[in-house]
């Protein structure tokens, strides 16, 4: 019981100090507050970032490039056969909303005396449009329909003379906009002219630079007999693409089955590289918010020998000087990481309407709880460590020794 009341009157103790110290030190303290809240934002910002990129590039790639799951042909085989038979096979399975086959060719584009090179994709604009985000990304003109086998749709990439928005494309952008005629050269017999009709912005270098067109009309040109390079598969939970592949596999179908993942194996990459800069900024963060509280603490503690000294003579006990010094470093700690979260918070409202443009398409940081968590926990770790250590070791010193060292 006595060591109950010795402990609760020590830490009353504690408290009244910091209290005194804070009153007569808030100016000083302010500094140490911005420190920390610009070292959260420091630690959460690169985060989200990371995390926002993760999710863009996902998204770009389902929606343009491989679909929730994509169906190419076996090993050694340039086209899949029998495309309405699979496409039908597909739809068959529960859980499968819609299927879009795709024919991709390498084509030269030519406007009068400017040349091009780029891919065609040729699409089935009704089965495209429910499985692909590309109808909702015409910036000129209008989409192609399925009936329309003599007009396409152009990549900002291509069109724009100037290198579309990202500037990728210099040397490749020839001029060009809806209701433009351009000539397509598939190979040397093969060429038509066509009418621009719409032209597409997906922000995502990879999709800007394609041509789209009419399955029927290239089909018919080149003499396909019911083939398709690939097909785009959407699913109703892509949560389950996994199970889904399963069940397309157990069709036994002259294909190879990829889902998203497998495909988009380079934004993994991307991120796990993006995530060793992460740690570097983390511990960056850590470091500044440690060293500028131990400096500042440990001036402030020397510059108050005097003090402490006093305090041991008249009975003040080591541990409630200490305590006292952690409950301010705690104090400070935590109005730092509030001022952190609002900042955070002002940051990505910010981006909610500006996002980061990029190649990749517009990226919003992602703010997650877990991360506000991990960083508010670092900070405080740190700062608790960093006022430790100068306050242990400067009421090690002989009571004495600390008064007239002190007064010099």
């Amino acid at each position: 019981m006595r060591q109950i009341m010795k402990i609760k009157n020590e830490f009353r103790t504690s408290f009244f100090l910091s209290v005194r110290y804070f009153e007569r030190n808030y100016k000083q303290l302010f500094f140490l507050i911005l420190v920390l809240s610009f070292s959260f934002v420091n630690i959460v910002f690169f985060s989200a970032v990371n995390k926002g990129l993760t999710e863009t590039l996902n998204s770009q790639v389902i929606s343009y490039t491989t679909g929730d799951i994509l169906i190419e042909p076996r090993e050694g085989k340039r086209l899949i056969n029998n495309a309405d038979q699979v496409e039908n096979s597909l739809m068959s399975i529960p859980g499968i909303v819609a299927v879009s086959p795709r024919y991709d060719q390498p084509v030269s584009i030519k406007k009068k005396d400017k040349i091009s090179g780029t891919r065609i994709i040729a699409i089935n604009p009704e089965k495209e449009y429910k499985v692909s985000s590309i109808e909702s990304t015409v910036t000129e003109g209008q989409s192609i329909g399925r009936y329309e086998n003599d007009e396409v749709m152009i990549g900002v990439e291509i069109a724009n003379e100037e290198g579309g928005s990202k500037t990728l494309s210099r040397g490749f952008g020839i001029g060009i906009h809806a209701g433009d005629k351009i000539e397509i050269e598939f190979d040397r017999i093969h060429k038509k002219e066509y009418t621009v009709k719409g032209i597409f912005e997906t922000k995502f270098w990879e999709s800007d630079f394609f041509v789209l067109a009419n399955l029927n009309d290239v089909s018919s040109l080149l003499n396909l007999d019911n083939q398709v390079s690939y097909m785009l598969v959407k699913v109703n939970d892509r949560s389950l693409v996994d199970y889904h592949k399963r069940e397309i596999q157990k069709l036994s179908m002259d294909v190879r089955v990829y889902t998203w993942r497998e495909k988009a194996s380079f934004v993994q990459q991307i991120s796990d590289s993006l995530n060793i800069i992460q740690v570097l900024m983390f511990f960056a963060g850590i470091l500044i918010a440690s060293v500028t509280i131990f400096i500042s603490m440990y001036i402030n503690i020397f510059n108050r020998m005097k003090f402490i000294g006093v305090l041991r003579a008249i009975g003040v006990s080591r541990r409630a000087i200490i305590t006292s010094y952690l409950l301010l470093a705690l104090f400070y700690c935590l109005v730092g990481i509030i001022f952190g979260i609002i900042i955070t918070m002002i940051v990505s409202n910010y981006f909610d309407f500006h996002p980061i443009d990029l190649p990749m398409g517009l990226v919003r940081p992602t703010f997650t709880t877990a991360s506000f968590i991990v960083a508010g926990l670092s900070i405080i770790a740190a700062c608790i460590v960093s006022t430790f250590i100068p306050s242990s070791s400067i009421t090690k010193k002989n009571i004495i020794y600390s008064i007239f060292r002190g007064e010099k």
